[in-house]
């Protein structure tokens, strides 16, 4: 469903560099790609900047994860 890990690893991140990144905990770097939590939208939109690709490179396109807030 995720892959944010994959990505991650594919720009030589780890996830304190991400979670430094993002403004966030490793915790919740882990919990998204584990898909026990999905970003919100707005970090949907910056983890798709910080890891160079497109908010649907890490979500299913026929299931709608993201949080709003």
């Amino acid at each position: 469903i995720c892959h944010i890990k994959e990505l991650r690893k594919k720009n030589n991140l780890t996830q304190r560099q991400l979670a430094v990144l993002m403004e966030t905990n490793e915790a919740l770097i882990s919990r998204w790609e584990k898909g026990q939590q999905y970003p919100t939208v707005p970090n949907a939109f910056k983890l798709a900047q910080v890891l160079n690709c497109k908010v649907d490179d890490f979500t299913p396109s026929n299931t709608y994860l993201l949080k709003l807030n």
